[in-house]
C-alpha cells in the first residue's frame, strides 16, 4: 500500500511547475520515499497552493488540530511545504517540487539524495526544465554592464532593477552547485549566490537556509557573480521571486540547455552578441565565458557567434578588452514578454 500514496504524490507533483515525470526505474519514487513519510504524503495530497490556515486543513483531513499542526511544523521543518506567517497566524500550501521542495533541502541535502536527483535528470528530468515553451522556467538577461543595445531597457531585464525594487532580500546557497558538489561533480565557482524575495525570501530566513541580504550586498554579490561568469536568470515572470547565478555547468537549466542546437529560441533571449572582427583582439576570452559554446571561426577565420546558441547574457561582452563584443536587440517577433506572475509554472 506504501507505494500508492507516494504514486499519488508523484501525480500530483506532475501537475505543478516544471512538473515531476514518472521513470521506467522509478527513481521519482524513491525520491518522495527520503523525503516523505507516508503521513506527510497524505497530508500534502490534500494541500492547496494558495497557503491555508492549520484549522482549515484539519478539517479537510478529518484530524485533530494538535496532531496537523505538528504533522505541518515537522513537514515545514523538512521544506515539504511552505509556511507563511501573517499576523501572527501561520498558513500552509503545496509547493512543487522545482521550484520548491528540492531548493529547500539546500541545507539538508545528503550525497545519497544528491545521487538520486542526479539519476532522475539524466533519466527523464532535463526535458521537463527546457521543454516548457512557450516559457522556461528561468530566463538570462544581461550583465549589468554599459552596452550597446538598441532595445528599453526593461525592468525585467535589468538585475539592478529588479533588486530595487525588493522590500525583503536573501541569499542561499546555490542548490545546483550543493547538488554537484556531493557527486563530486563540484566547480570552483561561489556558492552563495541565489536570491528570493518578498515571501520565499522571508520562507528561506525563518527556516535559517537562507539569510536576509542588503540591497548593496546583493548588488556586490552580483558583481562578484558577474566577474565569475555566472549567467543571471531571474524566474521568468516579470515580477520574480527569485533571481538565481548560474554555472553553465553546473545549472539543470543551463547544462541541459546546451544540448539543443537553437537554445536562443528556447529562451527567447532579447539579445544576441554580435562580434567586430576590426576590432578583435584575439584574445579568445569570449570563448572562455560563453555559456552555450556560441563562439567559434568562420570560414573567414574570425571569430563569430552563433545567433541560433546566443542567450543574450552579455558575459563576453563585459570582460572583452578590445570592446570587439556588443550585444544588439533581437527582432521583436523574436523575443517574449514574460508574465506579469508565476501563474503559469504552478497552476
Amino acid at each position: 500500500m506504501s507505494s500508492v500514496v507516494y504514486l499519488k504524490l508523484q501525480e500530483q507533483l506532475d501537475q505543478f511547475s516544471v512538473g515531476y515525470p514518472s521513470t521506467a526505474s522509478r527513481i521519482e519514487i524513491k525520491i518522495l520515499e527520503i523525503l516523505f513519510t507516508e503521513e506527510e504524503a497524505e497530508i500534502f495530497l490534500q494541500l492547496s497552493m494558495l497557503p491555508e490556515s492549520s484549522e482549515t486543513i484539519a478539517t479537510r483531513l478529518e484530524s485533530g488540530l494538535n496532531q496537523v499542526n505538528a504533522s505541518l511544523d515537522k513537514m515545514y521543518r523538512k521544506g515539504l511545504v511552505f509556511r507563511y506567517i501573517k499576523d501572527g497566524m501561520a498558513k500552509y500550501g503545496a509547493v512543487p517540487f522545482i521550484e520548491g521542495i528540492w531548493e529547500y533541502q539546500v541545507k539538508d541535502m545528503d550525497r545519497e539524495l544528491a545521487q538520486m536527483f542526479e539519476d532522475y535528470v539524466q533519466e527523464a528530468l532535463h526535458k521537463n526544465v527546457t521543454d516548457t515553451a512557450p516559457l522556461i522556467i528561468h530566463r538570462p538577461i544581461a550583465v549589468n554592464q554599459t552596452i550597446d543595445i538598441s532595445h528599453p531597457d526593461l525592468t525585467y531585464e535589468n538585475s539592478r532593477a529588479i533588486v530595487r525594487d525588493q522590500k525583503i532580500i536573501a541569499v542561499t546557497d546555490c542548490i545546483c552547485r550543493v547538488q554537484k558538489g556531493l557527486i563530486d561533480k563540484e566547480c570552483d565557482k561561489t556558492l552563495e549566490t541565489c536570491f528570493m524575495f518578498g515571501s520565499p525570501a522571508r520562507y528561506f530566513i525563518d527556516r535559517g537556509i537562507g539569510r536576509k541580504v542588503s540591497r548593496d550586498e546583493t548588488f556586490h554579490i552580483l558583481d562578484v557573480c558577474e566577474a565569475a561568469g555566472l549567467v543571471t536568470m531571474p524566474f521568468n515572470t516579470q515580477n520574480p521571486a527569485n533571481l538565481c547565478n548560474c554555472c553553465p555547468d553546473c545549472s539543470i537549466v543551463l547544462s541541459n540547455l546546451k544540448r539543443f542546437p537553437s537554445p536562443a529560441e528556447m529562451v527567447k533571449a532579447t539579445y544576441r552578441a554580435v562580434v567586430d572582427p576590426e576590432k578583435c583582439e584575439d584574445c579568445e576570452i569570449c570563448l572562455d565565458r560563453c555559456p552555450m559554446d556560441a563562439i567559434s571561426r568562420n570560414k573567414a577565420d574570425v571569430w563569430s557567434v552563433n545567433s541560433d546558441r546566443c542567450i543574450g547574457c552579455g558575459l563576453c561582452v563585459s570582460k572583452c578588452p578590445s570592446e570587439a563584443v556588443l550585444l544588439e536587440a533581437r527582432l521583436k517577433s523574436q523575443r517574449y514578454d514574460p508574465p506579469m506572475t508565476g501563474h503559469d509554472f504552478i497552476k
